[in-house]
């Protein structure tokens, strides 16, 4: 849409007082007298006889005449059933200005009055067709990601609780980072709206390309044209009037919730039959589960029971338990390792799961039907099938950065460990070796970090405070995030050629550390792993310890947590000098794990209470 397409537009739609205001300067002095007349006080205006109004504005009939027509009107009768028509909807946005002296009663009659009159420009100005569009293609949806910031925020998460009715998985997440992973990870037929009222939000505008880069289609929701609507394949334009000059007003606000209940509301009606039956018996079991006497546990109303199979889970200062049962729910404890067995008959009677690092597969979830919430006691969710769990709309949450500094801090201490051969040297000394051996310092070391999300981004903080020159890679994060003004982008290849020592801080589910990367490698390179065990061929790292290419591994993780004939390749006897392996120990810190039990018991309080948690998990 051009700027010109866009007046045109607007100038077709307006009230009879918006053209006078906009023609105003073009007009002959003598019809500006009438204008001026009508603009202030337009009520009394409509109570004017022509003869009435030539004589207030003290010009003849004839002018009165051609003032009606330079406004667009077909005559004095044409021009006052117009204004009639505009004074309905209350007195006009132009004309409601709050001052000082207001009474409460005039300030709520000019709001009510701004409203409305805000409200009806929307409604004149909103692209039918564009909305039949906008329609058609969250029918073919095969998922729908809602993006907005501040006000429009909350546009977004009302859109989110009504859409998945629908039986379209819905998300959105308020994280930046969330976001822009998700529109990342859409496909040719997920659909984003991305809603500002300015169409300038930039962190907006990042998620919207990044849809489209995807290769989904992109909606935005904008007060004008902006670059936010050029980049959609479906603008909608939402025209309001807002002064903020007194205050802040919500008529954007209120327009944009009205668009997304036109959207639902053309959606339901194109559903079928069969499904509106569906919804009907949705909200009658929600209904009977809301009116559903609770049990008494311990003199306490017991409405819900939490199973909590978290090893760390109530160790610090804080309580979790105790919060749970104050809410309403028993807490039942069970195994960290998930084991089906054990589970089984817990998980049947279970209305929330807090989930510790054991898998959550969808054989578990068939032994809960029950079950409305997983909180992960965490932040990694690869050991959840989370398409399983969405499949069945189970909610998932996680708790990210609550552990994240004694992630980072556990990283640091490994790295420092290992890098000064400390185990080595303590048991040299409990054997009578009092000798010691050269090391290396941090300050002269170049260091890699693979994965720059909270974690990493803390370690990187810390390896400069030690004067180390450090390297990152992550390809999901924009070349110019302020991060590599003080730390040097690189790839994974890179690392190898560049580096002492790398840490990994990414995502399971790929292999970074395998023996062509350690092949590569031009000088021995000493590995942390505080993240994921996948992400390291532990058979090849133990095969370049032994020729030393690797110059020491320390990891919180092994890929298999056992000992003797069933061990990693790294528990290898001949390799304790070189290798330092910590139980989980990186988020067991008192702030971590109270953090951690925060976070989970909010959200699954939250979502057992049917409201949106503050950490949700994309699906």
């Amino acid at each position: 849409m051009t700027l010109d397409v866009e007046q045109a537009s607007e100038e077709s739609t307006d009230t009879l007082l918006e053209r006078i205001t906009r023609q105003l300067p073009h007009l002959r002095r003598s019809e500006q007298r009438v204008a001026a007349i009508v603009l202030d006080n337009p009520v009394g205006a409509a109570q004017f006889t022509m003869a009435g109004l030539a004589e207030a504005a003290e010009v003849s009939e004839p002018t009165v005449m051609r003032f009606c027509s330079s406004v667009g009107c077909e005559g004095f009768q044409d021009f006052k059933i117009q204004l009639a028509q505009t004074l309905a909807l209350g007195l006009p946005v132009t004309h409601s200005t709050i001052t000082s002296s207001d009474s409460s009663g005039d300030v709520a009659e000019k709001i009510f009055d701004h409203t409305i009159s805000s409200l009806d420009r929307a409604r004149r100005t909103l692209a039918p067709a564009a909305v039949e569009r906008a329609i058609e293609a969250i029918l073919d949806a095969s998922d729908i990601l809602f993006v907005g910031f501040g006000a429009s925020g909350i546009i977004a998460q009302d859109a989110q609780q009504k859409f998945p009715l629908f039986g379209v998985p819905c998300q959105a997440p308020e994280d930046f980072h969330q976001q822009f992973i998700a529109a990342t990870m859409s496909g040719p037929r997920s659909v984003t709206v991305a809603i500002s009222n300015t169409g300038h939000t930039e962190q907006t505008l990042t998620v919207a390309r990044a849809a489209r880069k995807a290769g989904g289609t992109v909606i935005s929701l904008t007060g004008r044209v902006s670059p936010l609507s050029e980049i959609a394949d479906i603008p909608l334009i939402v025209r309001t009037f807002e002064d903020t000059d007194v205050y802040t007003p919500s008529t954007s606000r209120l327009a944009g919730l009205v668009v997304i209940d036109i959207l639902a509301t053309g959606v339901a009606l194109r559903r079928s039959p069969a499904h509106s039956e569906a919804i009907r018996r949705m909200k009658s079991e929600l209904a009977a589960m809301a009116s559903r006497r609770g049990r008494r546990h311990r003199g306490r109303l017991v409405t819900g029971v939490v199973l909590v199979t978290s090893r760390s889970f109530g160790s610090g200062e804080y309580d979790p338990g105790a919060v749970l049962a104050e809410a309403g729910y028993r807490v039942v404890r069970a195994g960290s390792s998930h084991d089906l067995e054990e589970l089984a008959p817990l998980l049947a009677e279970a209305d929330g799961w807090i989930a510790g690092t054991g898998p959550v597969t969808a054989p578990h979830l068939d032994l809960a039907p029950k079950l409305r919430g997983i909180a992960r006691y965490g932040v990694g969710v690869d050991n959840v099938d989370l398409a399983a769990a969405a499949a069945r709309g189970i909610p998932v949450t996680n708790t990210p950065g609550a552990n994240s500094a004694a992630v980072a801090e556990h990283t640091l201490a490994l790295l420092l460990t290992a890098l000064r051969g400390i185990p080595a040297a303590d048991r040299r000394v409990r054997a009578g070796d009092w000798s010691g051996k050269p090391a290396r310092e941090l300050s002269a070391l170049t260091v890699g970090v693979v994965g720059l999300g909270r974690i990493g981004r803390l370690v990187t903080e810390r390896l400069r405070a030690f004067g180390a020159t450090v390297l990152g890679a992550d390809p999901w994060v924009d070349a110019r995030d302020p991060l590599f003004e003080a730390v040097e982008r690189a790839d994974t290849e890179t690392l190898s050629t560049r580096c002492d020592v790398v840490t990994l801080h990414a995502p399971g589910g790929q292999k970074v550390i395998d023996e062509r990367w350690l092949a590569a490698a031009d000088r021995p390179v000493l590995l942390v792993n505080t993240a994921r065990a996948d992400l390291v061929d532990e058979e090849a790292v133990a095969r370049a310890a032994r020729r030393g290419r690797v110059a020491a591994y320390a990891a919180d993780t092994l890929a298999i947590e056992s000992t003797g004939d069933a061990a990693s390749p790294l528990l290898a006897d001949d390799l304790a000098d070189r290798v330092i392996v910590t139980a989980h120990l990186g988020a067991q810190t008192r702030e971590g794990v109270d953090g951690m039990g925060r976070m989970a018991v909010n959200d699954m309080v939250a979502l057992l209470r049917g409201q949106t948690p503050a950490h949700p998990v994309p699906a």
